[in-house]
This record gives structure tokens, C-alpha cells and sequence, in this order.
């Protein structure tokens, strides 16, 4: 045993070199982390200082130098920017083309410039107009003679009539009811409803002949639905009275919405078949959206009423075709 246990023996000497040993290899690292630390903090300010490059485009960039607009053209410019997410970043516009093709079809059929001004602006900024001539949408072509139309202009002038002539110099419109102060080069914004579905697109009225309207063709028309009277499940807010009977306004809300009726929560089921309504519905404009009906039915253990529509004045059918037309 003495003999195994002096083999374990380590001088004075060794154990301090050992140590010093230990303490270079502990120093070495804590040095190394230090300058490691001040590297990235020289780093760090230098990317700080330097400006900011992207690393990826999120959309193709045409760069060009400014251009000289008019003030019709810079006018155009700023009502499209609007359509834009952040409307103060114009110009986006005027670097990327296909942003700008792409809100230009969006401002024509919208109503919010005409094709004539993009036309103008696009070959002021010497953009390539052929892919906005390449047809999306449809053209008023497509929509049916004899179909049930609402005329409406910038002041909300609104009258209805009937579609009665289509040629390739422009659609003629009879107007029946409602305004009919309309004159030539009013922009309009035009509904056309019949058996093919719904249409709905922006003109220029080009002569008014008593009751007939002569407008534009265009070829930004939106096809809103297959059939007539197909319904669209929306919900929207709706208080109902009965007229004639001295009770508090029920609150209910849509679960279909069509020209000529809907279906509507039966508020505690209190509504029942032939009953006469007032529904006023909360489409999200400043004033509800009122229509008169009789429930013809009930549906889901009279969990749900529905009520055809009647009565409805023009201005009224007109506000529920633009409300059908923003469904889609």
C-alpha cells in the first residue's frame, strides 16, 4: 500500500505549474469572450450607421423620372392613390407599373375615374395600356335588351327604366320612373337586372332624347350573379316593426338578402305567416336601408321568417342593387 500511494505524490512544483497553467486556459477564454462582446457591439453600430437595404421587393419597380402632369392628370393621379392601402404614397404609383394597371382597372370599374383620364395619365407616364385592354370583366355587350335598368349620377339623381336598344355606338335606356334630368357627358353609374343576372358598370351619358338616355358601352361591367333574384347569405342587422300594431321594434338580422325578399331571424319567434313588416336594415351607410314585406313562411321550427318584399320605391331598389353588387 505504501508503495501504490507514493506513486500519487506531486511536488510543489508540478501543482503550481499546473495551476498556472489552469489560470491561462480560464484567462484565454475570458479575453476571448470580451473581444468577441466588442466585436459585435463595432458591429452593430456600423449597421447602424449604414442606411438600410431591402433584401427581397415585394413588387416589381419600374424607376423612371417623375414626369410633368397637368392638373387633370395629377387629379386622376391622386383619386387613384386613394384606392391605395396608404393613399399619401402616390407614388408607388408612378414606379410600378402593374400597381398602377391594377388600381386603374379598380378606379374604372369602381367609378372612381373614367377610362378616358387613365387612358390620358397611362400615356403620360408612357405605360403600356394593353394589358388594361385585355378584357377581365365583361363587356356591356353581354347585357340583354329588355333588361330592368337603374340610372343613377353624381348627386344621386336616381330613375329606372328598360335597356331598349344595344348597337356598337351606344346602349339606349328608357327611363320610366324617377330622375330624368340627366344630361350629356353626366358620368353615371348604371345596374342592369334580368334573367341573365345582374350588370353593373360606369358610363358617360352621350345624348338624352326626352325620356331616352343614350350612354357609353363599357368594357368594365360587373357581373354580380347567375339568376334572378338568387339570394346572398349576409348578415346584417335589422329591426322590425309591424305597422298598425303598438309594439317595440324587434331586433333580428339577416340570414339571406335578394332584390325581392329575405329570411331573417324569427326575434322570439313572434312573426308569423301573412304578417306585414317594416324592416329597416343596417347596411353600414348613414341612414338604415327601409323595406316593406309579409312573411310567406317560416322555416327551422319558426326559428326563421321569410319575407318577400314589396312596395319598394326607386331610390330604395337602387340602394339594395349597389348593396348586392358590393356582396358579388
Amino acid at each position: 500500500m505504501e508503495g501504490i500511494s507514493s506513486g500519487f505524490q506531486t511536488s510543489t512544483v508540478e501543482v503550481v505549474i499546473f495551476l498556472v497553467l489552469l489560470g491561462a486556459i480560464v484567462l484565454g477564454i475570458l479575453v476571448a469572450q470580451i473581444l468577441r462582446k466588442r466585436a459585435a457591439v463595432r458591429e452593430q453600430k456600423r449597421r447602424a450607421a449604414s442606411p438600410k437595404k431591402p433584401i427581397l421587393r415585394t413588387y416589381a419597380q419600374t424607376t423612371r423620372q417623375e414626369p410633368s402632369l397637368s392638373s387633370r392628370e395629377r387629379a386622376t393621379l391622386d383619386r387613384l392613390a386613394w384606392l391605395l392601402k396608404d393613399p399619401t404614397k402616390s407614388e408607388r404609383l408612378l414606379q410600378d407599373d402593374s400597381l398602377v394597371l391594377k388600381v386603374a382597372r379598380q378606379g374604372i370599374r369602381e367609378g372612381v375615374v373614367s377610362e378616358m383620364e387613365v387612358m390620358r395619365l397611362l400615356r403620360r407616364l408612357q405605360v403600356d395600356v394593353t394589358p388594361l385592354k385585355q378584357k377581365d370583366t365583361a363587356s356591356t355587350a353581354v347585357v340583354p335588351t329588355g333588361a330592368e335598368v337603374s340610372i343613377s349620377n353624381a348627386e344621386m339623381a336616381m330613375g329606372t327604366g328598360t335597356l331598349l336598344l344595344s348597337t356598337d355606338a351606344s346602349l339606349q335606356l328608357r327611363i320610366d320612373k324617377g330622375a330624368s334630368g340627366f344630361k350629356a357627358g353626366d358620368p353615371v353609374d348604371v345596374v342592369c337586372y334580368s334573367n341573365e343576372g345582374m350588370h353593373q358598370f360606369h358610363t358617360v351619358v352621350i345624348s338624352v332624347n326626352s325620356k331616352n338616355v343614350n350612354v357609353r358601352h363599357s368594357d368594365h361591367v360587373r357581373f354580380a350573379q347567375r339568376r334572378k333574384y338568387r339570394r346572398r347569405e349576409i348578415a346584417m342587422p335589422v329591426q322590425i316593426t309591424m305597422p298598425g300594431i303598438g309594439t317595440k321594434p324587434l331586433s333580428s338580422s339577416t340570414e339571406d338578402l335578394s332584390i325581392g325578399g329575405a329570411a331573417l331571424k324569427n326575434p322570439r319567434k313572434k312573426l308569423a305567416v301573412g304578417a306585414y313588416l317594416e324592416c329597416a336594415i343596417e347596411t353600414g351607410a348613414a341612414a338604415p336601408l327601409v323595406v316593406h314585406g309579409t312573411v310567406v313562411r317560416l322555416s327551422r321550427r319558426r326559428k326563421v321568417a321569410h319575407v318577400a318584399f314589396s312596395g319598394m320605391d326607386e331610390r330604395t331598389r337602387h340602394r339594395l342593387f349597389r348593396r348586392l353588387i358590393r356582396v358579388g
